[in-house]
């Protein structure tokens, strides 16, 4: 995570938010609340706050127009 800047939406089975920020920050990387051009990866929950599916979120599309990679959960835990 050494330098990347990483945005997390939803919520997560095997982790809470919190957890999964400090590991982020703790291995070097840069956690912000909303997708920019900077953006190297959002992290994606298994749904929104509020049951929605992640899809509908507007971070998800937000990054989908800006072409950031989209990671879930499981795909996050398999790159560390």
């Amino acid at each position: 995570m050494e330098g990347k800047t990483i945005v997390c939406s939803g919520i997560f089975e095997n982790i809470t938010r919190d957890n999964l920020e400090k590991f982020i920050v703790d291995h070097g990387g840069r956690k912000t609340g909303s997708i920019s051009n900077k953006t190297d990866y959002l992290i994606v929950g298994h749904k929104m706050e509020d049951g929605r599916e992640v899809t509908q979120g507007g971070k998800y599309r937000a990054a989908k127009a800006k072409g950031t990679t989209i990671l879930t959960e499981g795909t996050f835990e398999a790159l560390v």
